[in-house]
């Protein structure tokens, strides 16, 4: 059975799609499909570092609060808050290379070495935040 004219113009009579369109079309989807699959793992991984900074302020706080501010006073002296700096420079400088050593791979698997840059950095930053409130609070005197 042969379409008519009338089925041509709208489209209606399409021949069955060789390997070549099926292909095309499975790429096509699958391109679609990673970019979004791509955007919900960059959320995710926001979303767990943040969570894990939380938790790690938070431990580290109490921490202090019930008595290793005052265990590190007694060991290092006033000065162990300045002390931090350099261990917050060293993760800093370490999540550093971590991030930008994995940036120009951009790869549909992720491994451990793709977390860790940003968890190192997440740390870093949580030590400076416990850092700045230990010497606002006064926790080394």
């Amino acid at each position: 059975m042969t379409p008519t004219q009338e089925q041509i113009r709208h489209g209606e009579a399409r021949a069955a799609p060789t390997a070549r369109d099926r292909l095309t079309r499975l790429r096509t989807l699958v391109a679609r499909g990673m970019t979004y699959w791509k955007g919900t793992l960059l959320l995710l991984l926001l979303g767990s570092a943040a969570a894990y900074g939380v938790a790690l302020y938070v431990l580290l706080c109490d921490a202090m609060l019930s008595g290793l501010a005052a265990y590190l006073t007694e060991r290092r002296g006033d000065t162990w808050t300045k002390e931090m700096d350099y261990f917050y420079l060293v993760l800093g400088a370490l999540g550093l290379y971590g991030a930008i050593n994995r940036m120009p791979n951009i790869v549909l698997t992720l491994s451990a070495l793709d977390v860790l840059g940003p968890v190192v950095l997440m740390t870093a930053l949580v030590i400076r935040f416990v850092k700045t409130r230990a010497e606002i609070e006064g926790w080394n005197k």
